[in-house]
């Protein structure tokens, strides 16, 4: 099967675009995972206050969370897509 000149230009113009679409995805995704480790950490030294020695209980704690951690998140998408302005709304 031949592809002419014109096709071929369509098929890499789609291609391009798709491939963008999927970077622009995967660099929102490593933003949002930043943002949560920032979010973690202020949560752990501002507002937990704890000494290094209590760190590895409550790490261990998350860990054993994730699947609650997973819903949290799911839970402040649906919040922002609702367009609640803060979690504290929602108290």
């Amino acid at each position: 099967m031949k592809i002419t000149k014109r096709q071929l230009r369509q098929i890499i113009k789609e291609e391009k675009a798709r491939l963008l679409s999927e970077q622009a995805g995967n660099n929102e995704a490593l933003i949002l995972v930043d943002a949560i480790q920032y979010a973690v950490y202020d949560s752990v030294m501002d507002e937990l206050k704890l000494r290094p020695e209590e760190m590895e209980p409550v790490r261990d704690l998350l860990l054993s969370k994730q699947a609650e951690i997973a819903v949290a998140i799911e839970n402040a998408f649906e919040d922002v897509m609702k367009g609640v302005s803060s979690p504290k709304e929602l108290r």
